[in-house]
């Protein structure tokens, strides 16, 4: 196995070279490629004739476009023509069959910190096979059957490659893994039940690190379940859970939970009867005493300066659990939602890796897939599709009662609060569902007692 290559960093880089070689080195490659095409492939030359790093690969890639840029330059450079751009957007577009959209491209790596030295591009590609070899492993673990992660524990040693930097060496984190599920009884690492039937029937559990997106339409109840979720986490581990609230105040966060906590409708107006003012006082001094909930209301809506403030708590109190209502209200680097909605989803991913804190995050669909009269679907989140690459796991609060016609709504009453509560994106697990039923005045979501609908 050869040895590390090591690379000097200009300082200002800073804490951001970690970040970026988690979160953006297939982004990197191709803005060094396309800013220094020339140099870059120059420095490749050298190393490849020197085999100090191993031939590239546009499979290597998971973001289509990217891989296609990459083969057009090594077409290019294979064929000993000027790397320009004009040249390199062409031939992008006959690999892509025209999809490929490289100005657009040049545009938003543009948009983005352009000052990369060129002699960073073997660094990148090294991160990207690290990347790859780990995506290999993640395939394996996720199948749980030990030949397969012994195939691929073998494949990753008998192959000669760079590591560069990698948190953990893939070979280490594939024979701790095999011997997890070999040997289930030694796995002690922490896991958070959704505290749904369904899910925790099912084996599916938030791990140190995960992103959970928890998507609905608006007034269905994203939020009743997501500090629902919170309180019980933090009575359940006995540890804080961070709650970075942008729509609720500190208060009514506290006042929902207590309800929730006691069974006890909100009146709609004149006091409480003097039962339920007891059960209420009794769940209050239950959660004062057991219950390290952490709310956040005054958090700035910068997505950096936030995540910040939360990354700093979430180590100095050992946190359980952050979780962010909503993302929608956060601001991201760029002048399109696009690009402030991805902007947002990597810096909340990459601060859950960092902290091997889990985030439990709140968003919404798209506004023009609120008419529709179908089931919501992933291609239906608000803003980007890093969302959907970025999270472990995605949840939906589907309400079938909006989709209904008057005629239906008449014939089945019963529905208005039924909500369906759908893991639809897992890597560890298998989606489900389960019915709920939605209290509002209680702040709860609860199993529903009978199935009345369809889960579609």
């Amino acid at each position: 196995m050869k040895e590390e290559t090591n690379h000097v960093w200009p300082e200002f880089w800073g804490s951001n070279v970690e970040r970026a070689l988690r979160e953006r080195h297939e982004e990197e490659i191709i803005r060094c490629l396309v800013f220094y095409p020339e140099d870059c492939m120059q420095l490749l030359e050298a190393e490849l004739t020197r085999g100090l790093t191993p031939a590239p690969d546009p499979l290597d890639f998971e973001t289509p476009r990217f891989a296609d840029i990459f083969a057009a330059i090594l077409d290019l450079r294979d064929e000993r023509k000027a790397l320009t751009a004009e040249a390199i957007a062409k031939r992008a577009g006959q690999i892509s069959e025209g999809t490929c959209n490289f100005p657009q491209l040049l545009l938003e790596l543009t948009d983005r910190d352009p000052t990369i030295p060129p002699p960073l591009i073997t660094y990148w590609l090294d991160a990207l096979r690290a990347a790859h070899e780990d995506r290999l492993i993640s395939r394996a673990i996720a199948t749980a059957d030990p030949g397969t992660v012994r195939d691929v524990l073998r494949q990753v040693e008998d192959r000669e490659r760079v590591y560069v930097r990698p948190s953990t060496k893939p070979e280490e984190a594939a024979r701790r893994v095999l011997d997890a599920i070999l040997h289930p009884e030694k796995d002690t690492g922490i896991r958070l039940p959704f505290r749904v039937p369904a899910a925790d029937r099912t084996g599916n559990f938030i791990r140190p690190g995960d992103f959970v997106i928890l998507a609905a339409r608006p007034a269905v109840g994203k939020s009743i379940w997501a500090l629902w979720w919170a309180v019980q986490t933090a009575l359940a581990e006995q540890r804080p859970v961070l709650y970075a609230s942008y729509e609720m105040g500190c208060d009514q966060c506290w006042r929902c939970a207590i309800h929730a906590e006691a069974y006890v409708s909100r009146p709609e107006k004149g006091p409480l009867s003097p039962p339920n003012a007891r059960h209420i006082e009794r769940a209050a001094d239950y959660l004062r005493k057991n219950c390290a909930l952490h709310v956040f209301d005054g958090l700035p809506p910068q997505v950096g300066r936030a995540v910040a403030t939360l990354e700093r708590e979430a180590k100095e109190t050992d946190a359980a659990a952050v979780v962010i209502d909503y993302l929608g209200l956060m601001e991201g680097r760029g002048e399109r939602e696009y690009d402030q909605v991805t902007d947002i989803s990597r810096t909340v991913r990459g601060f859950a890796q960092r902290t091997q804190v889990p985030v439990l995050a709140i968003h919404q669909f798209n506004r023009s897939s609120v008419g529709e009269r179908r089931p919501p679907d992933l291609h239906d989140l608000r803003g980007s599709g890093q969302l959907e690459q970025d999270a472990t796991h995605v949840v939906f609060l589907d309400h079938p009662w909006v989709r209904m016609n008057e005629r239906e709504r008449e014939a089945a009453p019963a529905l208005e609060n039924e909500v369906i509560w759908k893991l639809v994106k897992v890597r560890e697990g298998a989606p489900c569902w389960e019915r709920m039923h939605r209290r509002g005045a209680m702040s709860r979501l609860d199993p529903a007692a009978t199935p009345t609908t369809s889960p579609s």
